[in-house]
């Protein structure tokens, strides 16, 4: 028993046996399957696949080209500014509406503490001259 099962290890294990995808393919369409027979295949079976060559693979540089565009194409459909000075330009705008608010808070909070007057609180004096 231990024999047949190591039989069967091997078979699994031998590179003979590992088909690529194209052979595999090969022998569906020549019905040359080995994993079925046609009494089990029966009219349910799958219809003949046409294999079709892969696309040539295309340079590095070519394909480096390719994901720039997608790139920048997401930029621009965010809305990101594509130059150097137009990023700057952005940057120096907000910096400019941060400040701006700032000094309107600060002018709020002024005119606020001036609107509200501060009493001081009157001393009170517990000095009680000693009876004697």
């Amino acid at each position: 028993m231990l024999c047949g099962q190591k039989r069967q290890a091997d078979k699994k294990l031998d590179p003979a046996n590992n088909l690529t995808t194209d052979q595999l393919l090969a022998q569906q369409i020549t019905g040359a399957t080995t994993t079925t027979t046609e009494a089990e295949a029966g009219p349910s079976s799958l219809p003949p696949v046409q294999i079709a060559p892969l696309p040539p693979t295309a340079s590095i540089s070519d394909l480096r080209a390719k994901l720039h565009d997608r790139l920048d194409k997401f930029k621009r459909d965010r809305g990101e500014p594509e130059t150097r000075d137009e990023l700057e330009a952005e940057r120096r705008a907000k910096r400019g509406e941060m400040r701006d608010k700032r000094r309107k808070e600060r002018k709020e909070q002024r005119r606020k503490s001036k609107a509200e007057p501060t009493a001081k609180p009157a001393k009170v004096c517990f000095d009680i001259p000693d009876r004697k």
